[in-house]
């Protein structure tokens, strides 16, 4: 059992480290250098790092859980952004 939490962790964790990787490229792009740059995928990187962080038998990784999503700009990070940016365009085109 040992040997598939290692294998299933590795795994998980090497897909969502190219997931996360490709989202703070998109960041970088779009909010950074203010050039064109396709969306992000929200959620998919930290929530598949984090169950990685939990699947892992390394015991103390696991109170660590919850930082790949807010490391990772499609979650946490460009959700909030996201609302943000949805609220401030809603009171400044609001016809009253």
């Amino acid at each position: 059992m040992l040997f598939l939490r290692w294998i299933l962790g590795c795994v998980v964790l090497t897909y969502s480290i190219c997931l996360m990787g490709f989202n703070n490229i998109i960041f970088w792009k779009s909010i950074v250098k203010r050039e064109k740059a396709p969306s992000w995928i929200p959620l998919v990187g930290g929530v598949s790092a984090a169950l990685a962080f939990l699947a892992l038998p390394i015991i103390p990784l696991h109170k660590w859980w919850w930082l790949p999503l807010i490391l990772d700009w499609g979650s946490l990070p460009g959700i909030v952004v996201t609302l943000i940016w949805n609220i401030w365009y809603k009171v400044k085109h609001r016809s009253d």
